[in-house]
């Protein structure tokens, strides 16, 4: 059909979109950080592939970085066509929301969060995050090694898999404990 391929990075991958509405895509750049409502859609004898939902109430979501007096400000923008009175599109609007504190916020909290973790794998004493289930979500360096057994083998085990039987009551009170108060436990 009409319309253009906007070709979307994506991880390790190239994702072509076809957009009928060019207007929705005006203006894109590369690098800029963007959220795309899409349907996949099949055909006999063709590849699978990707088309923008011009229907959803924003197809196209794009993060711009806008120059002001105090700085420069990200704004959400959310761009989506205007149909006539037979439904084809013949403008395209757009609302902006200005998320520059949120993101400073996600910023900093991903820079704490790199510290912290930084910080763990450089002790020497064991430290170990898990689930409700019980199950590593997050393991330093000592601990790997105290338990003799590689980080990628030792994410996703149960903690239970890597206590001794008759410690394995006080572990339970532990996690109990850090349930109902919400802090930490240290043994």
């Amino acid at each position: 059909g009409e319309g253009h391929i906007l070709v979307v990075e994506y991880k390790d991958a190239v994702l072509p979109i076809h957009v009928r509405n060019g207007a929705l895509t005006k203006g894109l750049y590369r690098n800029d950080l963007v959220k795309l409502a899409f349907k996949v859609r099949s055909y006999p004898d063709q590849p699978t592939h990707l088309a923008l939902d011009e229907k959803s109430e924003a197809p196209v979501q794009v993060i711009e970085s806008i120059f002001q007096e105090d700085g420069i400000h990200n704004w959400l923008v959310n761009k989506f066509p205007i149909p006539d009175k037979d439904g084809r599109p013949i403008l395209i609007g757009s609302v902006g929301i200005d998320i520059t504190l949120r993101r400073r916020a996600e910023e900093a909290l991903s820079r704490s969060d790199e510290r912290y973790r930084e910080i763990l794998e450089g002790i020497e004493e064991g430290y170990y995050e898990v689930d409700l289930l019980g199950n590593f979500t997050f393991v330093n360096a000592a601990l790997c090694l105290i338990l003799g057994r590689p980080r990628e083998e030792v994410l996703g085990l149960n903690s239970r898999a890597c206590t001794r039987p008759d410690a394995s009551a006080s572990l339970h009170d532990a996690f109990v404990r850090v349930l109902r108060t919400g802090g930490s436990a240290r043994n």
